[in-house]
């Protein structure tokens, strides 16, 4: 596409780089779903433990991954 040609060591490791920005878009996407659910859940007074445990249950994550990201906030 460029016309250029680069010189790759074959020992080492091969990066898929539109895989990697694809996956990065999808973490991006579902910790964006995750805060905005948590403040959501806040915002209709649901109590914090019961918003751990929907956010805990809808996106599949442990209790110590649930409560960091009760303690982040949207930006």
């Amino acid at each position: 596409c460029a016309n250029i040609s680069l010189d790759i060591d074959s020992n080492q490791e091969v990066v898929d780089v539109c895989r990697a920005w694809r996956e990065e878009r999808e973490f991006v996407a579902q910790e964006t779903a995750i805060l905005t659910t948590i403040e959501t859940l806040r915002d209709i007074d649901f109590s914090e433990s019961e918003i751990r445990e929907k956010i805990m249950a809808k996106y599949n994550l442990s209790e110590k991954k649930a409560a960091e990201y009760m303690i982040q906030r949207i930006a």
